[in-house]
């Protein structure tokens, strides 16, 4: 038997019935552990200890801005990127006009 296609070797790979056995066994293994991870977890879930109703509050005193220390970071990175552009971009267009002239 010769050498496949591109695209039929691509279909074989997918389809064969040795292929689909084996993503068969593989997709039960994966369901029966995340089943047994999933029911680990959900009895801690069983009981609800907090008194909240599941909203944030509105206070005032509430120090949260939805910004993290990363975002803020990005965003000082961001504007020193941007005045850096803004100079060499003033510094080619001298030079632009610069070499006109000449």
């Amino acid at each position: 038997m010769g050498k496949l296609g591109k695209k039929a070797g691509k279909f074989a790979g997918k389809n064969l019935q040795s292929v689909l056995k084996r993503k068969m066994k593989v997709k039960s293994f994966f369901k029966k552990k995340t089943a047994k991870i999933f029911g680990e977890d959900d009895s801690d879930m069983d009981q609800d200890d907090s008194d909240s109703d599941g909203y944030l509050s509105q206070d005032a005193s509430c120090s949260y801005n939805g910004e993290t220390e990363s975002e803020n970071h990005l965003k000082v990175q961001n504007k020193e990127i941007h005045l850096e552009l803004a100079q060499k971009m003033k510094r080619l267009n001298g030079l632009k006009a610069k070499v006109m002239r000449s």
